[in-house]
């Protein structure tokens, strides 16, 4: 080097460069390195995802962990479970549960899943964890979409809308699936309608506007549920079909749909008969009553009115156990529909009433007054035959 380079006392001079810029920002970046203690060491490890073996990973603790939105520890404990388990379908409720878990953190993969868990996670209403719970439900939409199985799919549909509503996605790897929704109400909504089933068809519409009430196709949603409208007598088969397959609240649902949009109907009396017996079905004989009274009140010249009445004392002879309510909603039987094959039955509910009780006398009375009111009727025979046998 030259001596220009050099100051009178020895001192390097650097040139004003981009040495000299680069030396700046070196030695600013070392006074800025931490120093080293037992702190700063403690917050380090911290920190770092801990292994599978400190997690206590079984797959309650898994859940938890989910629910903490920790999923890379959740991740790391399903693999761990997967790995340990001796159980072939714990394995692949395991494995399935780090698919969807790896949807949930950076790792990004196509959302597959094994069907347990994604069965595990779905029907479970309130999972504690909503995050995964919306990717198996989308998983679960697609897979029955797949399989043409509309009817399990706008029912995955439904509880896909209500863990949304209470959890919204924002902020998380799932905030597309709001964007993608209303294309699934339709396709559902049109695997439905090809189906014949026309009642949920028009109930996925019915979330689609609600739901999207500025949506671009708005209008041709409302024309097909225009053509998917039922006539009294289809909700009526709808309605049978559902409570044969025990599915009593939707049958409700529908009883009460066709009493409030038919109210001219001749079948609004058997709905609210029918809507009654379904809430018996549910174990809610108070609320069954209230529903069968209405029928007697609203419907007093129609025959049902007196199977409806009937049915009253039925619930409180039985399951309620009142017997004095029931005795009295007989002789009401018998009071206000005295020829018709009700007040048979309540004059013969009213003998094994008292027989149970041991009032003799009014059993023989009722058997008298149901042998008068209908001579030639099987059921003066069974009550003889039960009360000389007591």
């Amino acid at each position: 080097m030259g001596n220009e380079r050099f100051g009178g006392d020895g001192e390097m001079k650097f040139a004003c460069g981009s040495a000299c810029v680069w030396v700046s920002g070196f030695l600013l970046a070392m006074t800025t390195v931490p120093v080293w203690s037992e702190a700063n060491a403690a917050k380090e490890k911290a920190t770092l995802v801990p292994p599978a073996d400190s997690l206590t990973c079984t797959p309650e603790s898994a859940i938890k962990l989910e629910a903490e939105k920790k999923y890379q520890d959740a991740l790391t404990c399903w693999q761990s479970i997967a790995e340990k388990a001796d159980a072939p379908k714990a394995k692949r409720i395991a494995e399935g549960h780090v698919q969807l878990l790896d949807y949930l953190t950076p790792k990004a993969v196509p959302m597959l899943s094994t069907p347990e868990a994604i069965e595990a996670i779905t029907a479970v209403e309130n999972y504690p964890a909503p995050d995964v719970r919306i990717a198996a439900l989308w998983v679960a939409i697609q897979n029955a979409l797949t399989a043409n199985d509309a009817l399990t799919a706008e029912r995955h549909v439904g509880a896909l809308r209500v863990v949304l509503k209470g959890h919204p996605v924002t902020g998380t790897r799932l905030t597309w699936i709001p964007r993608f929704l209303p294309q699934i109400l339709k396709k559902v909504g049109g695997q439905l309608t090809d189906r014949g089933d026309l009642n949920p068809a028009h109930d996925v519409y019915t979330w689609f506007l609600e739901d999207y009430a500025n949506a671009k196709d708005r209008m041709a949603i409302e024309a097909r549920m225009k053509q998917l409208e039922l006539t009294p007598s289809q909700m009526v088969d709808e309605i049978q079909r559902l409570r044969l397959e025990k599915k009593y609240t939707e049958a409700s649902d529908k009883c009460l749909k066709l009493i409030e949009g038919f109210p001219w109907s001749q079948s609004v009396a058997w709905a609210r008969k029918t809507l009654g017996l379904l809430y018996a079905a549910e174990g809610d004989y108070a609320k069954a009553v209230r529903a069968l009274r209405e029928v007697v009140e609203l419907h007093a010249e129609n025959p049902i009115a007196a199977e409806a009445l009937l049915q009253i004392g039925v619930y409180y002879q039985g399951p309620l156990k009142d017997l004095e309510e029931a005795v009295n909603t007989y002789e009401e039987v018998v009071r206000k529909f005295p020829a018709q094959e009700a007040g048979a039955a309540a004059l013969y509910q009213m003998c094994l009433i008292y027989k149970k009780i041991g009032d003799v006398e009014s059993a023989q009375n009722a058997l008298q007054r149901l042998r008068n009111a209908f001579p030639s009727h099987p059921l003066v025979v069974k009550a003889k035959a039960s009360l000389d046998g007591a």
